[in-house]
């Protein structure tokens, strides 16, 4: 059945009557309420939004919601999403020939400082503080 059948179902089933007929068609509810559809639909939906309208005024559908029991908020979950490191043991001949090599070992004190320092700084930070070198390096340029 379509929703032009039920609304017209629903106007003779409640004996509304019909005041006026023009480019819209006023109808008279029996609890005093008017009911008023196009006479032309405007679009696809239109005569079922109509019929939600009539069933509304007619009182056939719950006009207010039902409050339910809140759920428990759920426990917000502490990471920490550091990764750790653990100190690895130097080869003793590796280490006499960096030390030899001086120019080698600062360089690479220099990258684990670096590194180190990343590791305490959240993204934007190392982000902000990677553009900001970069602008250095421009500049000098």
């Amino acid at each position: 059945m379509s929703a032009i059948e039920k609304l017209t179902v629903l106007l003779r089933q409640y004996g509304c009557t019909l005041k006026r007929q023009k480019k819209h068609q006023v109808w008279s509810l029996p609890n005093g309420k008017t009911f008023t559809r196009a006479a032309t639909p405007s679009d696809r939906r239109a005569a079922n939004n109509s019929l939600s309208d009539l069933k509304r005024e007619l009182g056939l559908t719950k006009q207010t919601a039902t409050v339910g029991v809140r759920r428990e908020r759920k426990a917000k979950i502490k990471r920490d999403n550091r990764p750790t490191f653990n100190a690895v043991p130097v080869n003793p001949a590796l280490a006499d020939q960096l030390r030899v090599s001086g120019s080698v070992e600062s360089v690479l004190r220099d990258r684990i400082a670096e590194l180190e320092e990343r590791m305490n700084h959240c993204w934007g930070c190392r982000f902000r503080s990677w553009w900001n070198k970069r602008l250095k390096v421009l500049t000098r340029s």
